[in-house]
């Protein structure tokens, strides 16, 4: 809560509050003329209220105790105006649009499309907890998944606090709603004999490569399919790109994957393939290959007697066989992109009883003797 004048420049017009009798421009450095009422500000319920009040201190003093009063004593009602569904999605799209990864609005797009079929109705002030309990249920008996149940429950619980914050709404239903409870990662990953066997089933060399990338270096299928030439730097043998959440990693290559890239980047050269991509759409070589590498991997894994196997399942090899021969977590959340370690523990669990086994057995070497 706070009592103020404003303070404005004649010669920019910049605006700052003060409580002095006379500011000097912090931008032109000119005098700045002080408004003749005095204001008010406070926050409730997450919306943040300025009111000007009149000429004289004590009568914003006085004002703003009566509001103090009426807040401590649940007296203060300042209901927001109602707000169709309509509006507030186009306020949140704005908003995520310019905040949010291309990966991350789509995640928000799909799950708006189911939100606003089910609550397109309604205004923000209607929708309660219990409708919102009521549509996870839905959900639940339709045969969909917990996770993808939590994915549209984020979505709407983003698109609350916001509306909120920009008084939008008075109180925000999602405050209590908990996540469902999801399973365990899947953690589904091949031994090196199998990784041989996979990239040896590929018919196309540009398959071998992606799997062989996916194996050496723990880059999701997106940024392997979408890697360019400028991508990857060989002098420092390293590639970058943007990751899950728009985030820069460095990811170091082996020797192994610098050679197949450099063979397949004079193939394409040989092929007088001009493209910023390594794997270029067969259809449009400006666009980077989509759906062409799914049949081809299917069928590699049919071939190799390979049996629920995913293309993301590459990057939980590369994870497990890199803590296999290093057992350094550090160094693998790094080349992950993981922000925090963490996240890496606790996706790959596995290697992490694996990681608690060494170390119980590193102890027990220690033992003095075999008897209690």
């Amino acid at each position: 809560m706070a009592i103020f004048k404003v303070a404005k420049c004649a010669a920019c017009g910049r605006k700052l509050n003060t409580t002095q009798k006379a500011e000097v421009c912090p931008r032109c450095g000119r005098e700045m003329r002080l408004s003749t009422n005095w204001y008010i500000s406070f926050t409730q319920a997450g919306r943040k209220y300025i009111k000007a009040i009149g000429p004289q201190r004590r009568m914003a003093e006085d004002a703003l105790g009566k509001i103090r009063v009426e807040i401590r004593e649940g007296r203060f009602f300042d209901k927001a105006p109602s707000t169709t569904w309509d509006k507030a999605v186009e306020a949140f799209r704005r908003h995520f649009r310019a905040h949010c990864s291309p990966k991350t609005c789509l995640m928000y797009e799909a799950s708006l499309k189911t939100l606003s079929a089910r609550f397109r109705a309604f205004t923000l002030d209607k929708i309660s907890p219990q409708m919102i309990e009521a549509f996870i249920a839905e959900r639940l008996d339709g045969g969909v998944t917990n996770s993808t149940v939590n994915r549209d429950l984020a979505a709407l619980r983003r698109m609350f606090t916001l509306a909120e914050e920009w008084g939008l709404v008075e109180k925000n239903p999602m405050r209590h709603i908990r996540k469902l409870k999801e399973n365990p990662p899947r953690t589904r990953h091949l031994t090196q004999e199998e990784v041989n066997r996979l990239i040896d089933a590929c018919n196309q060399e540009w398959l071998k490569l992606a799997i062989l990338i996916a194996v050496e270096t723990g880059l999701r299928k997106s940024a392997i399919f979408g890697l360019k030439r400028q991508d990857i730097d060989f002098q420092s043998a390293v590639i970058r790109v943007r990751s899950k959440g728009n985030k820069m990693i460095t990811v170091p290559l082996t020797k192994l994957v610098q050679a197949a890239l450099h063979r397949r980047i004079e193939e394409l050269s040989r092929e007088k393939v001009v493209s910023q991509y390594i794997f270029p759409s067969p259809v449009d070589a400006s666009k980077p290959i989509r759906s062409d590498y799914d049949k081809g991997f299917k069928a590699a894994c049919r071939r190799a007697g390979i049996k629920d196997l995913r293309f993301h399942d590459l990057r939980h090899t590369f994870a497990s066989l890199f803590y296999e021969r290093t057992g350094d977590w550090k160094a693998l959340q790094e080349i992950l992109g993981h922000s925090d370690i963490s996240t890496t523990m606790k996706v790959y669990t596995h290697l992490r009883e694996e990681h608690l086994r060494q170390a119980i057995s590193r102890f027990e070497q220690h033992r003095t003797t075999d008897s209690l």
